[in-house]
């Protein structure tokens, strides 16, 4: 049986994704994480559950590409656990910036400072996914089904100029 609450990306990632980047959604805003009932796909604000108030924070995390995800799926804490990427031993964490967001009264999160330091081609599968969960210890009560966004490759930023540059190329 699902968990009665989730957590979903309002809106999805803008791609391309570079390295040292901010992450942005395809209108160039933060991107927004919404609290929804699983049963209804309504938003909900953290008052009217079992979380309680503004106090709750979400953690950022980066998943395999490889997660499997779509809506339908019901996945455990355990698989999500298991899909989270950990940095390359020696280089430095996999995503920078604010990675422990407040949600605010409303049932909303923004992530509006989280880029990549690395990109995705040292994975199986070269492709990343964002995760974002309430923060372990956070809360007491049920779980809330995690969000995850599509999956995508991450480029070294040293190549987005010569992206861009094709882009024009007509």
């Amino acid at each position: 049986m699902p968990p009665p609450l989730k957590l979903v990306f309002a809106k999805q990632l803008k791609l391309p994704i570079f390295t040292n980047n901010k992450l942005v959604d395809i209108a160039n805003n933060p991107i927004e994480i919404q609290l929804m009932d699983t049963r209804t796909n309504y938003m909900i604000a953290p008052p009217d559950t079992h979380l309680g108030s503004s106090s709750v924070k979400l953690e950022v995390l980066v998943l395999d590409g490889d997660f499997q995800c779509d809506d339908r799926d019901v996945w455990t804490a355990d698989q999500f656990n298991a899909a989270i990427v950990k940095a390359r031993e020696g280089k430095r964490p996999l995503l920078v910036g604010s990675l422990s967001v407040p949600m605010n009264n409303h049932g909303v999160a923004v992530i509006d400072d989280v880029s990549f330091t690395d990109n995705s081609s040292w994975i199986r599968c070269r492709k990343f996914r964002i995760g974002v969960r309430i923060m372990p210890g956070g809360h007491l009560g049920s779980r809330v089904k995690e969000a995850v966004s599509g999956s995508f490759t991450v480029k070294d930023h040293r190549g987005e100029c010569k992206f861009v540059s094709n882009l024009y190329k007509f």
